[in-house]
């Protein structure tokens, strides 16, 4: 996985919930983690949307400072 490979593989129990919004039918969590390969906390967000009976993710985006680099 090209993300694993830059910023290593989640701590676990590191996840802290930063925010929850609904925007434009999406409801958009923004969490902070801590990656093995990191030396600052990653910024992850999934979105998520409601088809029928489902919620599905709609995307999700790893936000940290060796991604940046890339």
């Amino acid at each position: 996985d090209q993300v694993e490979g830059i910023i290593g593989t989640y701590e676990p129990g590191s996840k802290k919930l930063d925010q929850t919004k609904k925007d434009s039918g999406y409801t958009v969590i923004t969490y902070n983690a801590r990656y093995t390969g990191e030396s600052e906390e990653v910024i992850v967000t999934i979105s998520l949307q409601k088809t029928g009976d489902k919620i599905e993710i709609a995307g999700s985006w790893f936000n940290s400072p060796k991604l940046r680099e890339k």
